[in-house]
């Protein structure tokens, strides 16, 4: 099990956010300030690609930096 995120899983995670910005646009608008919805789908969609490889942390921590680089 991976403790943090690769740079491939980073690069998903910001393929995934140029696919998503309807949800991101909504975090930067302030309708929703947390990105709760993003993060939601975001943790739904890499669940099912990576397995059981990865944790929710590791999962969220490359959307943070993710979401840190676009």
């Amino acid at each position: 099990m991976f403790s943090k995120p690769t740079s491939q899983l980073l690069g998903i995670a910001i393929g995934w956010m140029y696919r998503h910005r309807d949800l991101l646009s909504l975090g930067y608008s302030g309708k929703d300030p947390t990105f709760s919805q993003a993060k939601q789908v975001f943790l739904e969609e890499m669940r099912q690609q990576t397995g059981e490889n990865m944790t929710d942390e590791v999962l969220l921590e490359a959307f943070q930096e993710a979401l840190n680089r676009v």
